[in-house]
């Protein structure tokens, strides 16, 4: 077995699909459940547990965008000195390579997925994983909270979970997107069961590029000529410029309602509570 483990194929090889197949199979066999499939599955292809009622309560679509990103070098460095391991990677999208020792965990079917599942009710028997990864996917669950107990359910005593969760960055699909966190918050949904080591900016964290992006986001919710007059604003006239006169500004008055809340800085909400509803959403619940 510990053979197999060193196994790895980029999806994009010839005969990706046959070889990706027979490295699921080997995997899968690897592992428990603690409940039934929700669909029977054709052997090769990734398990689902995916129930129709899940997919209504996530909003699940039948079209899903496409997440493809490879792992950093550090990532790469860890799963190529821990192959005798085995990883769980929750929401990993698309991978262009497939690890024989990465179980890919996602709400979507693809090469390189091998569990369909919500992450917040992962099918996994407890304390089987060495590790547990996830990458710029908190922001789209509904429960980050459930979640973080799943995680903390799955993995072994002693296993490391790395969890990648932006904070400053624009709204975006994947299909949701519902939370952001402070370094802070990502400590705190993971320190009742974590000694927590560090918590990092990665470059791709930096102020740089969430700056970037918002103001990549502003320009291209504005029609033109607008939105070249606001690309020819410099650092200062945003910085400095009397907030009430900006937020008059067409810059400002004239964007785009869906853009506007992709990079707002809060909402306000307004709700009447239905008779008999429950409203207990504490952690865990």
């Amino acid at each position: 077995m510990a053979e197999a483990l060193r196994e790895e194929i980029a999806n994009d090889s010839p005969d990706a699909a046959a070889s990706v197949a027979a490295m699921r199979e080997r995997k899968l066999a690897r592992l428990r459940f603690r409940y039934p499939a929700a669909q029977e599955r054709i052997p090769g292809e990734a398990i689902s547990f995916l129930s129709p009622a899940l997919a209504e309560e996530f909003r699940i679509p039948d079209e899903m965008p496409v997440s493809a990103h490879p792992y950093t070098a550090p990532i790469l460095a860890l799963i190529a000195s821990n192959r005798d391991r085995l990883f769980l990677d929750v929401g990993a999208g698309v991978r262009p390579v497939y690890h024989a020792n990465i179980v890919n965990l996602d709400i979507y079917r693809s090469i390189s997925t091998d569990v369909i599942s919500v992450a917040e009710d992962m099918p996994f028997a407890d304390e089987q994983f060495d590790f547990v990864l996830s990458f710029a996917v908190m922001e789209h669950v509904k429960r980050p909270w459930e979640v973080a107990r799943e995680i903390g359910r799955v993995l072994k005593p002693g296993g490391t979970v790395i969890i990648d969760y932006p904070f400053m960055s624009p709204m975006h699909g994947y299909p949701h997107h519902y939370f952001n966190a402070t370094p802070l918050g990502n400590r705190s949904l993971f320190e009742p069961f974590c000694d927590i080591t560090s918590v990092e900016i990665g470059w791709h964290h930096h102020p740089a590029v969430a700056v970037q992006w918002m103001l990549t986001v502003w320009r291209n919710g504005l029609a033109q000529p607008l939105a070249e007059a606001f690309a020819d604003m410099t650092v200062r006239d945003l910085i400095e410029a009397d907030l009430t006169a900006l937020l008059e500004q067409p810059v400002a008055t004239e964007l785009h309602a869906d853009f506007k809340m992709a990079i707002a800085g809060g909402s306000t909400l307004v709700g009447v509570k239905r008779p008999g509803a429950a409203a207990d959403i504490r952690p865990g619940k």
